[in-house]
């Protein structure tokens, strides 16, 4: 008797998640990337391309990118190394506190960061005024080197994160071996714990430079005329009627070209890391003399309490009378927070309903995806994994005018709707959940699984009363990660947004560049408490923080 083959409903699964990437993400990328040949003239020429490369206006932008980007990643490679060693290595006091709160930055907006710097430091900062009371003229924030302090203030949690789990996997038989041969503490750590941990510093360098590349926030309030990528980008575009999406699209382009070269060098330095610790003999802990320990100390905590301090400024300004640029110190009030809910009580919903209908989509997508990815042997694999972490190499702003160009016209209209923005937001962070979800799937022996179909179960049952209870943690800790992220998006929405669809980083950026900085201010605190509370919740649930960093 013949038995027809089961129904697998994993392999449509694994063709309708491919459709979806290709229909809303290859598609929209193929349609900037044929856009960007596209002169001003119709006609198809590489006058755009030989712009940026013969140029001198555009390839100064591109240089800046690249020289912020760079000293960013030196910055934040080195705190983030010296924090690393401090915490794992000596004896200092509230290692846990600094664990906890120096992973903070990633999630934390660094629109609000830039906001806050401002506000201290810009050019009628308190901090500014105070130090020019006193006869102390401080270089201006504007420009280049305010744009590589919030980064590396930013983005030094990749580099500490993976540096610190590197040390942690450390021999220290190593040591000890370099110590019976006569090899000094700096020649020590010099010549077997530093190469040891260098994979961790390229790998998380790399990520610090790409987020510093396409970021578009940051250089939106600090550049003041300091030309970047980003900001070309959205020039050209944002003069949307008599503007160059073609030259948008082509600094588009470059700019992807950029930051998916970090992204798969990144790739590549981590697929060949071939060493291995057991970790059986972990480096002990070094108990530190009195001065030492003050010392590391005070360098661990001001690390962390200056990446932290941008926010805490935020809390206390929106609550500071304002009126436009001047901000009243000492008067309290409410005030900026009636004017944010009773102008743009709209923009905090919005905010809120994008944020959470991408997140259970993302989140339902990154459950099926993570599954076929590590459970199933599938050719179709390799590509769905790929078009999964591609979005982590395309900028938000990209993205957006990839997704505008695609969707403006056609049997498929989505160009001023709220569904482009969830979509965008969708792709670009979907990726969070499916690494969450897939590292807990890795941990779970597929035995269990298989003695359930083996007893009769269909597939998507033992899936249902098996697999995902077993990963509920680590979806719900992907699911935080995606939504507060989202929360903080500027790039893909500075470009997809229309008026009834405006969102807290997009009131944010408007009034900060109108002068309003309480209102700014106000929006900013209720963004960031946004952001911490489900992150608080999650840490206090689950007992551990979220991983932040990608792959």
């Amino acid at each position: 008797m013949l038995h027809k083959p089961r129904f697998n409903v994993w392999i449509i699964v694994t063709i309708v998640a491919l459709a979806v990437l290709i229909i809303f993400l290859v598609y929209p990328m193929f349609s900037i990337f044929k856009v960007s040949f596209v002169g001003s003239s119709g006609s198809l020429d590489l006058v755009n391309y030989k712009k940026v490369f013969l140029g001198r206006y555009y390839r100064i932008a591109a240089l800046h990118t690249l020289f912020v980007s760079c000293l960013s990643v030196i910055g934040a490679a080195l705190i983030g190394s010296i924090l690393a060693y401090i915490v794992v290595r000596t004896d200092i006091p509230g290692k846990q506190f600094i664990r906890i709160f120096a992973s903070l930055p990633l999630v934390l907006p660094t629109l609000v960061s830039a906001q806050a710097w401002i506000m201290m430091l810009g050019y009628s900062g308190f901090m500014t005024k105070f130090l020019r009371g006193i006869g102390i003229n401080i270089p201006s924030i504007y420009g280049w080197p305010g744009m590589v302090l919030v980064f590396i203030l930013a983005y030094y949690p990749f580099v500490f994160s993976m540096v610190s789990a590197s040390l942690l996997s450390i021999d220290r038989s190593l040591e000890e071996a370099a110590e019976n041969l006569g090899a000094s503490p700096t020649r020590r750590i010099k010549t077997v714990t530093f190469p040891l941990v260098i994979p961790a510093i390229l790998s998380s360098s790399l990520l610090v430079f790409m987020q510093s590349a396409e970021n578009f926030a940051v250089p939106a309030l600090l550049g003041k005329g300091y030309r970047m990528l980003t900001i070309e980008i959205y020039r050209n575009f944002a003069s949307e009627l008599g503007g160059n999406i073609g030259m948008a699209s082509t600094l588009g382009i470059v700019l992807i070209i950029i930051t998916m070269g970090a992204l798969f060098l990144q790739r590549f330095i981590v697929a060949r890391r071939e060493y291995r610790m057991s970790g059986l003999s972990p480096l002990e802990v070094k108990k530190l003399n009195l001065l030492p320990k003050i010392f590391a100390t005070i360098i661990a905590y001001s690390i962390v309490f200056l990446s932290l301090l941008p926010f805490m400024v935020i809390f206390y300004l929106s609550f500071v009378k304002s009126n436009g640029p001047v901000m009243f110190y000492g008067h309290l009030s409410f005030a900026n927070y009636l004017t944010a809910f009773r102008t743009a009580i709209g923009a905090i919903k919005n905010s809120y309903f994008l944020a959470t209908v991408s997140t259970i989509v993302g989140v339902v997508f990154a459950i099926l995806v993570s599954y076929v990815l590590v459970r199933k042997k599938y050719r179709s694999n390799a590509l769905l994994d790929f078009l999964t972490i591609l979005p982590l190499g395309i900028p938000g702003l990209v993205l957006g005018i990839a997704l505008i160009s695609a969707f403006n016209s056609g049997v498929l209209i989505l160009t001023g709707t709220w569904i482009i923005i969830a979509l965008s937001y969708f792709l670009r962070k979907t990726a969070f959940a499916v690494k969450s979800a897939s590292s807990v799937l890795y941990q779970i022996d597929p035995s269990l699984e298989e003695a359930s179909i083996s007893l009769g179960a269909p597939p998507m049952r033992t899936f249902a009363k098996i697999t995902l209870p077993l990963i509920v943690a680590g979806v719900i800790s992907g699911a935080v990660l995606m939504w507060v992220t989202t929360m903080c998006e500027l790039s893909s929405t500075v470009v997809l947004y229309y008026g009834p669809w405006s969102t807290m980083a997009i009131e944010i950026y408007q009034r900060m560049s109108s002068g309003e900085f309480g209102t700014a201010a106000a929006f900013s605190a209720i963004m960031t408490a946004s952001v911490l509370i489900p992150l608080l919740i999650v840490n206090k649930v689950f007992g551990k923080s979220i991983e932040l960093g990608s792959s």
